[in-house]
């Protein structure tokens, strides 16, 4: 009788549309974000570089902004297709899963995310093992196996979806048709096999069989060959150099090959040397003030690539069991909800799902920093609130459920809803800034800077403890040539800036100082950065090559100067700079001794030029500059930047 009530029609419907709501939620964004590269439409702007000045990346992130949270949506969104084509039961969902997954595999591999695939693994095990209906899934899983691998092929080898440089060609396009047509067909044979594997005739002798001797010594075997295979890549990553600094890559695709860590271990390792020197923890959002202190020359990260590290250094062990605490809680619901759907396979199949799906999130989530991503979260909990829905189905529709022996007052019970509610509110301040600060970004970018002013001025007044509205008035100040109320704004900026010792802004302000012919306090805010950031180096003297043939000749000519930026400063626009040719100082006609200090500063670092800019600084001394003042030689030190040698006189 609890079998037939757990089965009855308004149970069905209510999981057979949870079902639909999970699979369309977690496939619509990926699938649009293919259409997207796959035509070139330009829904969201290009992916940012790795490197200011080099091309955008060809790494699929947009609209998440980040190339491996979006390869772990399309993850999850594979797992949950999978895992409806076995447990929904209706054809039409089948169909729909089957042809989805070979799109969703094919955008996940434009990512180009090594962790994506370590969390559709650990996904897929967790299903494996926790599935309902464990054949059905692997029937569905071998049934969608030829066409994501032709889909994926199809991708890779067309050079301008690979790359999204071009349009995609239309062979291309009608692979991948043919690939979703075809995985649709199989995933439909698939569950009639499953539904014939099911049936009561076959049930003892075929069903049970496979269950007890394949079903659970496959799961055991995948398991235990993800742990041995994780293994192994470990021992390789360290043996081929999983400390290893990144590299890019010429071809994107080589990727999957790397194994090096991307610098992870640095931020690993400055997150544990943060929580020893502070076991209380630094402060919410400091990690990047103590990895700068650490970091090394054009190396900057705002998350420590872990979110479990991250909390132990900002907030020490009470932050840490607080984070964990809240994942048990998941975890216990989820156990509870599993046994409320007992004897429905269609109920326990959405537990199952939900709990591979917050397993490979909250894994991957300790090897990279995609949880501080809204939309991460949001597909988290509305996996839990998935796999909750058996619970809820039982407390609303069995009235056999025994009455509690004491009850919750209901004041008690709106609790959490309001805190609920007071916490969607206060997004609301922060969304209304980051959208100021977004339009101000674009009217800059679109040269009219007097809107961009106000909608700077819109971002601060909807947030004022944050300092990224005061530095973008700064920027649009200092591009509007007023330096002096730039100076005002970054100073503001700082003070609001994690610990106060943000080296961007102490860069900003040397500069704003320098373009107000104030050099004493240039050279300040300068020292302050360096010892915010000690391994950095925020502008280096370089001297044009003059003779890049190699050849020993003198050229005449007026002494040129260049100060590069060597470090990552934010523009108006939202982007970053590191010119190459930027005689960006002189270029705004400083005073000459305004330059001297400066110059004098930016080369303190560099021992082995310290005579080249002596000699020069002799020739900007001098009035008039000789008109024949020439560099004999000039040779590559091997990091790019140049030596001079003055002809004594």
């Amino acid at each position: 009788m609890s079998t037939r009530r757990a089965d009855s029609s308004p149970a069905r419907a209510v999981s057979a549309g949870t079902w639909m709501l999970l699979g369309l939620a977690s496939a619509v964004l990926p699938l649009v974000v293919l259409g997207d590269r796959l035509t070139l439409a330009g829904l969201w702007p290009a992916t940012p570089p790795l490197q200011p000045g080099s091309p955008a990346s060809p790494r699929v992130s947009q609209p998440l902004g980040y190339w491996n949270a979006l390869g772990v949506w399309c993850a999850v969104a594979c797992l949950v297709q999978l895992m409806s084509a076995a447990h929904a039961g209706h054809r039409i969902a089948r169909r729909a899963a089957g042809a989805a997954v070979p799109l969703l595999l094919a955008t996940g591999y434009l990512t180009y995310s090594r962790g994506a695939i370590l969390a559709a693994a650990i996904g897929l095990v967790a299903a494996l093992w926790l599935a309902p209906r464990r054949r059905a899934l692997l029937l569905q899983l071998g049934a969608t196996l030829v066409p994501s691998a032709v889909a994926i092929g199809a991708v890779a080898l067309d050079t301008g979806v690979a790359f999204g440089s071009a349009t995609a060609h239309p062979w291309t396009v009608g692979v991948l048709a043919v690939a979703a047509g075809a995985g649709a067909l199989l995933a439909d044979r698939a569950g009639g096999a499953s539904a014939f594997l099911r049936a009561e005739v076959a049930q003892e002798r075929v069903a049970g069989w496979i269950d007890r001797r394949v079903g659970r010594p496959l799961a055991m075997l995948l398991l235990t060959a993800v742990v041995i295979g994780g293994a192994a890549f470990a021992i390789r990553s360290v043996v081929e150099g999983f400390d290893a600094p990144y590299r890019p890559t010429v071809d994107v695709r080589d990727r999957f090959s790397d194994t090096s860590s991307g610098g992870r271990t640095l931020l690993w390792h400055a997150a544990w040397d943060s929580f020893r020197a502070h076991p209380s923890g630094t402060g919410t959002d400091t990690f990047r003030v103590t990895f700068d202190q650490v970091a090394p020359l054009q190396f900057t990260a705002r998350d420590a690539h872990s979110v479990y590290l991250e909390r132990l250094a900002e907030h020490g062990v009470e932050g840490l069991l607080l984070f964990v605490a809240l994942m048990a809680v998941a975890t216990a619901t989820l156990v509870c909800s599993r046994r409320t759907a007992r004897g429905s396979a269609v109920r326990g199949g959405l537990v199952a799902t939900a709990a591979a799906g917050l397993t490979a999130i909250m894994l991957g989530a300790g090897i990279d920093w995609y949880w501080e991503i809204p939309a991460v979260r949001a597909l988290a909990f509305a996996m839990l609130a998935a796999g909750l829905v058996p619970l809820a189905i039982r407390a609303a529709r069995d009235p056999w459920m025994p009455e509690p022996r004491w009850t919750v007052p209901l004041p008690v019970r709106a609790l959490p809803a309001l805190v609920a509610l007071v916490a969607a509110a206060a997004q609301f301040v922060p969304n209304q800034a980051d959208r100021a600060l977004a339009d101000s970004q674009r009217a800059a970018s679109a040269g009219d800077l007097a809107e961009a002013s106000n909608a700077a001025d819109r971002a601060v007044a909807a947030e004022p403890e944050r300092p990224d509205g005061y530095t973008q008035r700064g920027l649009l100040a200092e591009a509007s040539g007023r330096p002096s109320e730039a100076i005002v704004d970054l100073q503001l900026a700082l003070h609001r800036s994690p610990g106060r010792g943000d080296w961007r802004l102490f860069a900003l302000l040397a500069r704003a100082h320098a373009e107000a012919g104030e050099p004493k306090a240039a050279l300040a805010a300068m020292a302050e950065g360096r010892r915010a950031r000690p391994n950095g180096r925020f502008f280096r003297l370089n001297v044009p090559d003059p003779n890049p043939a190699g050849l020993p000749r003198a050229c005449s000519g007026d002494v040129r100067v260049e100060l590069e930026h060597c470090e990552r400063l934010p523009r108006v626009d939202g982007t970053f700079e590191l010119p190459h040719d930027a005689t960006e100082l002189g270029q705004r006609q400083l005073p000459d001794n305004t330059i001297r200090d400066l110059l004098q500063e930016a080369v303190s670092a560099d021992k082995h030029r310290r005579d080249a800019a002596v000699k020069l600084f002799r020739l900007l001394d001098s009035r008039p500059a000789p008109p024949n003042a020439v560099i004999a030689e000039a040779a590559p030190e091997g990091d790019g930047i140049y030596s001079a040698r003055v002809p004594e006189e």
